[in-house]
């Protein structure tokens, strides 16, 4: 599916999640939540994957990793991203030279790359965005 495929769906209808999507979503957050202190992101998407959590390639998981740190609902060591707030392109990319994950890997990019373990998940955005489905 490509981004005009998806914007003819939403236009015609929400999307509303299944049960087993928001159910799937809530247990992503919660692992995310109780990662231990120093897991790194490439750790944490080792162990999704061998939790078998999130169907789909790596790229789909990175990708609402990715999706879930740039709007501020897993916070990044480096900036503070919210999605009613613009932030730079420039200023997130320029956080990857704070990191010592990022050096050299083209595949790790801010700004799930500046999640830790000990940074946990932010519930309020969470519940913010998503209101009901989020299950704490």
């Amino acid at each position: 599916m490509d981004i005009t495929e998806f914007a003819q769906i939403i236009k015609n209808e929400p999307i509303i999640p299944s049960s087993e999507d928001i159910a799937v979503f809530n247990r992503l957050l919660r692992s995310l939540a109780e990662a231990p202190e120093d897991e790194t992101p490439g750790k944490y998407e080792k162990r999704l994957t061998s939790m078998k959590l999130v169907k789909g390639t790596a790229g789909v998981r990175r990708g609402i990793l990715q999706s879930l740190a740039t709007v501020g609902i897993l916070p990044n060591q480096v900036l503070e991203l919210q999605a009613d707030r613009w932030s730079n392109r420039e200023d997130i990319v320029n956080g990857e030279l704070q990191l010592n994950n990022t050096r050299g890997r083209s595949d790790m990019e801010m700004p799930w790359a500046g999640w830790y373990g000990d940074l946990g998940v932010d519930w309020d955005k969470a519940q913010q965005l998503f209101g009901e489905w989020i299950q704490p």
